[in-house]
Formats: C-alpha cells, sequence, structure tokens
C-alpha cells in the first residue's frame, strides 16, 4: 500500500501548476493589453468597476460560469459602469467590451491545454529513467533509481489522468483571476496615466 497521500499528489501537482502557470502569464497579459487597447478603456475615467468583477472571481464559490454570469449582469445593469459597454467596431462587426471579455477567458483554453501537455510531458520525462532497461537485465526497471521517487511520478500521473476535468477547471479559474487582476490594474494604471 502507498504511503503517498492525496493532499501530498495535489501538493505536488499544485507545484507544477504553478510553475507552468508562470510561464503562460506573458500569454495572457499580452491579450489583456490588446483588449484594453483595442476598446480603448482608459476613456471611462471611473474607479475600475473591473475590481468588482475580480472580488466576484476571487470569492471561494466562485467558478468560470459565475464570473461570466457576473458580466453579462453588469452589461444590464442600468446604472453599469460605461466600460462594459464600450464598442469597436471590426470587419463591420459590432462587439462590446463585456463580451470581448468573456470570449478572452473562454479562449485561455489554449493556455489551460499548454499547461496541462507541459505537465504530462514533465512527468513523461522524469518517469523515462524509470523505464528504460537495465543493460544486464532487459527484464526489469533499472535498479539504480530510487523506487519510492518511481511510485510518487507514477501516482501523480494517475491522479493528474484520473482528476483531468476538476484539474482543468482550477487552472482555467486561476488564469481567469490572473487576467482580471491585471486587466484591473490596466485599467487602473491608464486612467492615472
Amino acid at each position: 500500500m502507498s504511503k503517498i497521500s492525496v493532499i501530498d499528489l495535489e501538493e505536488q501537482l499544485a507545484l507544477r501548476i504553478n510553475q507552468e502557470l508562470s510561464k503562460q502569464l506573458d500569454d495572457v497579459i499580452i491579450k489583456m493589453q490588446q483588449i484594453a487597447q483595442e476598446f480603448a478603456i482608459k476613456q471611462v475615467k471611473e474607479r475600475s468597476p473591473l475590481k468588482n468583477v475580480l472580488t466576484t472571481a476571487t470569492d471561494p464559490m466562485s467558478s468560470i460560469e459565475v464570473i461570466k454570469n457576473y458580466i453579462r449582469y453588469q452589461v444590464g445593469r442600468k446604472d453599469a459602469s460605461k466600460i462594459w459597454k464600450l464598442e469597436k467596431i471590426e470587419n463591420g462587426k459590432k462587439e462590446i467590451f463585456a463580451n470581448a471579455v468573456i470570449t478572452q477567458i473562454n479562449d485561455l483554453t489554449a493556455n489551460i491545454e499548454n499547461i496541462f501537455n507541459a505537465i504530462n510531458s514533465s512527468l513523461d520525462k522524469e518517469l523515462k529513467p524509470f523505464l528504460e532497461k537495465d543493460q544486464d537485465n532487459q527484464d526489469s526497471i533499472n535498479p539504480n533509481l530510487n523506487h519510492n521517487q518511481l511510485e510518487k511520478l507514477e501516482l501523480l500521473k494517475e491522479y493528474l489522468h484520473n482528476n483531468k476535468s476538476h484539474i482543468r477547471q482550477n487552472i482555467h479559474l486561476k488564469l481567469t483571476q490572473l487576467y482580471l487582476g491585471y486587466l484591473s490594474r490596466e485599467h487602473t494604471a491608464l486612467i492615472g496615466s
């Protein structure tokens, strides 16, 4: 029986996720800056309403759908911030800022896949030495490597595979929180300059 607990696996996975999240931040920030520029959000000179959506996003009971619903609700409010209804016309199509933000939140799935694939690839790379055949004994795992480490890696890979959907949701929520945080700061910086 394994001495590795689910909590240990979750902690190991959280470290790997955070490492890979940091590698995706530049892409997320560039997307956020583009949307801020395309919609000229600096023209809305009020306290950033994006802080309110960020508060919703960081609530422990929040989810991607809760966040998107909150943004849609802001558009429909009578006294909603002007930022949500900012428009741009591209190729004859009109789009409002709120819908563009929701689209970018949905499009974070590409970053999620990059994170997920990088973690899988990393685990495969770490497992490879364990699975290489010993030159003298073609039927065994390389005995020079630590069996506990092999077990940890195999269990982590299995945990990642068995909890794929839940892990992707958590990564999506973290990326969305980061995206909205940077968007809020970008608006504050733009109206301050």
